[in-house]
């Protein structure tokens, strides 16, 4: 099962629930289970790539130490 990378985290973590969903509610094949599963891996990865580079967005280095933005003090 072949499908292309998702344009963005909202499409990838509605396609997730989608997945979850039909494991959780269809019957289907284990060769269909698995793929859904294999896609599933692959978006979850996605999704942690995409919340991990916000994360780094939303940190600044100040004193060899990561500190949280203060974005009132930067107006």
């Amino acid at each position: 099962m072949s499908r292309k990378s998702p344009k963005n985290f909202e499409d990838a973590l509605n396609r997730l629930h989608n997945i979850t969903q039909s494991m959780q509610y269809d019957e289907l094949a284990l060769e269909k289970s698995l793929a859904m599963y294999e896609e599933g891996v692959a978006l979850l990865r996605f999704c942690h790539e995409k919340l991990n580079a916000v994360e780094q967005q939303l940190y600044v280095l100040e004193n060899n130490e990561l500190k949280e933005l203060n974005l009132e003090s930067h107006e």
